[in-house]
């Protein structure tokens, strides 16, 4: 020692103060610090080399070694909103003390990681260091403060399995602003959700002491954060706050982890994060764990198989519907999934609809037909569960290998040639096996054209309907009459190249879809039936939602008893036994996955009842309908609806140049109104887009809730002189 002066009254070392936290093996040498009462406790004189090999585990005391049984689940017993939902267990002190035994977990694993960071770069800047530092002397503060309570509400430390998570993910952080986005910026500031909600739980119980704890430290917490956001726009100078943190968060950990089950908002600014970030973060959602599916849109399978394409991609004009509609299948997938997607929605649409009661899962942006190369790029480092197509086509499931090391689940997400469920000739053969009247021909010249025509005409119909056989949405519907086909199939099937669907032209009162899943075993599980709406021309154009046989029929003419008298319960049944049956016989020939199957309701031109044909088209893929049906849980119970698709030639009956100001007036129109109880949020009414209208350029998707908003989104369907027409496909 020097003259007059204890070592006890010198600044301690950063590298001595790290390496005794980091390897100690007592709660003693975890709590130990510089000697009290300095200005400024520390000094970085001899930082050393840089840690060369990071240990395996910190040290530990024996009762708080990592207990590999423990998992990797970071979950907090008893994670509850409000009083009536809180465990029996948080009302007895000892289970508090439990809760407070987690918090004091990710208390230590800070500081081992800050130690750990300390002894990583010794090169970091002296004051990113010190306010480490400084930052591990609160969570000491910390770490005896719960220890304290958690004795006195019945508990020691050690009583419950702890888990290394936190310390496996960020053992191998390779930078200093890796550190700032990992620690700073996910745990620290998922600590203030954290810290928020669980002092209102335990004040709510009446333990103020307790509540007290978790204020002072969610306090605390923000200075932490603070220490991240500063340094993180140091070390990104001219990049946002939020592309920086995406840049430096190494997977597995993802902005998920930066929340908690409550949204500190204020507490986030105070810590000086700015709104970009604040926006993106609110609406962002990953997996926290389970390997995401992977949500692929591909409308054009059918297309695809018909031209034999390698590339499950939309390319050339047709490329705007991937673009516009890839994003609605975040209303089927799980939260926790992936939705790939040519460009992100906009921040604001996504913060619509969480606030309407839509949870987000996590967006893949890969752009536009993107290749194989970039999409690795966009995926690297990821582990996901399985692949979920719209259509599963040859070209997608080749696709798929391409990017196979990242899928955990095996084999082939689906067997090699699923492909042949897709087109209208399997419809037509299954109606044939099950004996359905007047079934559709498959026609491949015009001997066959002509014959089916004559068929049709035998059984009392005027006019047929001509499709192809790979085609979607009411793509290439033709109505011809039958005396024309029988005269000159030649005119009627002008492409001999490609067979098509010949059927009779049914005067339509309205079409019906039925959902159904086959599943590997061979179990159909019947989902739901619904009422796709088309247009004039038979082209698919969205569902009638909440009452959906309040909207008139085919002709614009309101449904009569007589319809009523049939649709219910009769029709409903015939659906879901047909579905069944259908559902079986897709199983036995190799199909399992989404399914659905359009059918109509008719007026038999000879006796003039309506009647149901229950089968039309058996969609072998997910459908729109599954959307739809998605899309409706979140209306309140009762109001009639309508889910539409806007195609960029209704633009030009307004005087609106583009889907953002067409949006923009609709929702003056119709204000969205939503009612939340028992924690979910419900649509009453009102217009809300579910896609986003800033980047579509070829088709917005809407739902128009309540009376007068759905009656609106009908009138842009039909006007008021819609004629029926044959069921388009869904």
């Amino acid at each position: 020692m020097r003259a007059g002066i204890m070592l006890s009254d010198l600044p301690m070392e950063l590298r001595a103060y790290a390496e005794r936290i980091l390897s100690g093996t007592t709660i003693e040498d975890k709590l130990a610090g510089p000697a009290s009462g300095h200005d400024n406790p520390f000094s970085d004189d001899h930082p050393g080399a840089a840690l060369e090999t990071v240990p395996e585990l910190p040290g530990r005391p024996l009762a708080l070694a990592f207990d590999r049984r423990a998992g990797t689940s970071s979950s907090i017993p008893g994670q509850f909103t409000d009083k009536a939902k809180s465990p029996a267990k948080l009302s007895d002190p000892r289970g508090r003390g439990l809760v407070l035994h987690y918090f004091a977990n990710h208390e230590l694993l800070a500081l081992e990681i800050m130690a750990l960071a300390l002894l990583r770069f010794p090169d970091a800047p002296k004051s990113f260091r010190l306010g480490i530092a400084r930052t591990m002397l609160e969570e000491q503060e910390h770490l005896g403060i719960y220890i304290r309570r958690m004795n006195e509400l019945g508990v020691q430390f050690g009583d419950l399995p702890v888990n290394s998570y936190f310390w496996r993910t960020m053992r191998e952080i390779a930078s200093p602003a890796e550190y700032a986005a990992a620690m700073s910026l996910t745990f620290e500031q998922a600590n203030l959700d954290f810290a928020l909600h669980y002092e209102k739980i335990f004040r709510d119980l009446g333990d103020a002491e307790t509540a007290g704890i978790m204020r002072r430290i969610h306090d605390d917490e923000v200075r932490h954060v603070q220490h991240g956001v500063i340094w993180m726009k140091r070390f990104e100078s001219g990049k946002t706050l939020w592309s920086s943190y995406q840049d430096h968060l190494r997977y597995p950990l993802t902005p998920s982890r930066a929340k908690g089950p409550v949204f500190d908002q204020h507490g986030r600014a105070r810590a000086g994060i700015d709104e970009e970030f604040i926006r993106n973060l609110r609406v962002f959602t990953s997996s926290k764990g389970r390997p995401a599916d992977l949500w692929f849109f591909n409308p054009g399978c059918e297309r695809q198989i018909a031209m034999s394409a390698a590339s499950p991609f939309l390319t050339g004009g047709a490329a705007f519907i991937e673009h516009d509609l890839a994003p609605l299948m975040l209303y089927i997938a799980a939260p926790d999934d992936m939705v790939m997607v040519s460009r992100k929605p906009s921040i604001g649409f996504l913060a619509r609809l969480q606030s309407s009661g839509f949870t987000i899962p996590e967006f893949v942006e890969c752009g536009t037909s993107p290749s194989i190369k970039h999409i690795d790029s966009v995926l690297a480092g990821r582990k996901l569960g399985a692949l979920r197509a719209w259509g599963e086509t040859t070209a997608a499931l080749s696709w798929w290998h391409s990017l196979k090391k990242y899928f955990t689940r095996m084999p082939d997400p689906w067997p090699p040639g699923h492909d042949r469920f897709l087109g209208k000739d399997f419809t037509a053969r299954i109606l044939r096996d099950l004996g359905a009247k007047n079934p559709p021909s498959v026609c491949h010249n015009e001997a066959d054209v002509k014959s089916a025509a004559i068929a049709c005409a035998a059984a009392g119909f005027s006019h047929i309907a001509i499709k192809p056989v790979l085609g979607a949405s009411g793509l290439g519907l033709r109505r011809v009459p039958v005396a024309r086909a029988a005269v000159a199939p030649d005119a009627a099937h002008p492409d001999t190249a490609h067979p098509v669907i010949v059927e009779p032209w049914l005067e339509k009162v309205c079409d019906l879809s039925v959902l159904f899943e086959v599943e590997a075993s061979g179990r159909v599980r019947v989902l739901d039936v619904t009422r796709p709406l088309v247009d004039r021309a038979g082209r698919y154009s969205g569902h009638a939602l909440g009452r959906p046989f309040t909207f008139p029929d085919a002709k614009g003419q309101e449904f009569g008893p007589e319809f009523f008298a049939k649709i219910y319960p009769a029709w409903m049944d015939e659906l879901r036994e047909t579905a069944l049956a259908v559902g079986k016989k897709m199983h036995a020939a190799g199909f399992s996955g989404a399914a659905g199957i359009d059918s109509l309701v008719f007026r038999d031109p000879a006796s003039g009842e309506l009647e149901l044909r229950p089968i039309v088209e058996i969609n072998a893929r997910f459908s729109m309908g599954r959307v739809a049906v998605a899309i409706e849980k979140h209306l309140s119970r009762g109001q009639p609806a309508i889910w539409l698709h806007i195609h960029r030639n209704m633009l030009r009956k307004s005087t609106h140049q583009n889907f953002k100001g067409f949006a923009a007036k609709i929702a003056e129109r119709f204000p969205l109104r939503t009612s939340t109880a028992a924690g979910a949020t419900h649509i009453k009414s009102g217009f809300l887009p579910t896609n986003d209208p800033e980047t579509a350029s070829g088709i917005l998707t809407a739902l128009f809730a309540g009376q007068d908003a759905a009656r609106f989104a009908w009138d842009l369907i039909h006007g008021s002189g819609s004629t029926g027409t044959s069921s388009g496909t869904t």
